[in-house]
């Protein structure tokens, strides 16, 4: 009886872990088609609008956690100036995935988005002087050949305009690890990034949907008083905050080094590149199909971020070589 009390105690330690995994991808794709849904089937194109909503569910949403943490102090911290830069590219880079979600199919956005580990390659190169080992530049020649496929295969059915919200977004992404790059073990705190992410892009965008427009226009939205709306603009709120606490259970859990090779930086990158090979998988059967071509360039561009990630703590400086 003690050996088999035993055996449940360790499947019930031991499943924990992966149970986070399986919910952080299905909340992951989940979060993704509701997006698209509203954005290319609803065709809410009100960024503005749409992208300050889920900043604002997120914001009570981690607000929440911290507090019942007993973590007060964090909220104070939020405000602190050096989170400044990195909040404005998250500002740019959700705004700009906004816009390009709309208008390009899935496989191709998440394929695509893949770039910013190149531009964080580069930003790293050229800003911080450091260099990558010799298996990141491989796995990234990689992925550059095969957004460059996509791309061949996809530019006469999308819009030039796409690719450029797409590259801003990639972009934006890349300033945003490099910062935290920077700051990891300064004054980087998971919990107050996202927070200070959350609450700038909620402050900004909120006037922004009267200067840009999206207020006035969106009272001429054909789906405003459709059930079907509010359903999915409020799913897409819940989704994109539980995400968000999902990754903060995987941060949180990487300190602890019993459970790090479970839920550590590796098998968030991991559980990252599983979510989006089962969303360009399952949307060729939701939304628009993609060549069959495009879709296995875009399933070998997800696959191969796991190993430039993993690889990414084994950058040396020029300085220390």
């Amino acid at each position: 009886m003690k050996r088999q009390r035993l055996y449940k105690h360790y499947l019930k330690v031991s499943m924990k872990p992966y149970a986070l995994g399986i919910s952080f991808v299905i909340f992951g794709v989940a979060s993704l088609f509701v997006n698209k849904y509203i954005l290319s089937i609803l065709k809410f194109t009100f960024p503005t609008i749409f992208q300050g909503w889920q900043c604002f569910v997120s914001l009570i949403v981690l607000i929440c956690i911290i507090k019942r943490r007993n973590s007060a102090s964090k909220l104070r911290r939020c405000v602190d100036i050096h989170y400044l830069p990195e909040a404005i590219f998250f500002v740019c880079s959700i705004y700009a995935g906004s816009k390009a979600l709309t208008k390009i199919p899935i496989p191709v956005f998440l394929g695509m988005q893949n770039l910013s580990l190149v531009s964080v390659t580069l930003l790293k190169m050229f800003l911080l002087d450091e260099r990558p080992k010799n298996n990141t530049i491989f796995s990234e020649m990689v992925l550059l050949t095969a957004c460059a496929f996509i791309w061949l295969n996809e530019q006469t059915a999308i819009n030039p305009a796409a690719y450029f919200w797409i590259f801003i977004h990639v972009v934006s992404l890349g300033f945003c690890c490099v910062f935290e790059h920077v700051h990891e073990g300064d004054i980087l705190d998971h919990e107050v990034l996202l927070l200070a992410n959350n609450l700038f892009a909620f402050l900004s965008l909120a006037p922004c949907t009267f200067f840009f427009g999206d207020l006035q226009a969106v009272k001429a939205y054909p789906n405003l008083y459709f059930s079907k709306f509010y359903i999915g603009v409020v799913l897409s709120g819940v989704f994109s905050a539980f995400s968000s606490a999902l990754y903060l259970q995987f941060t949180n859990q990487d300190r602890d080094s019993s459970s790090a090779h479970l839920t550590g930086a590796n098998s968030l990158s991991g559980y990252t590149a599983l979510s989006r090979v089962l969303a360009i998988i399952l949307s060729q059967f939701v939304f628009e199909r993609t060549l069959a071509i495009t879709t296995i360039w875009c399933l070998i561009s997800c696959l191969v971020v796991p190993a430039i990630q993993s690889s990414e703590a084994n950058f040396t400086s020029v300085s220390e070589s």
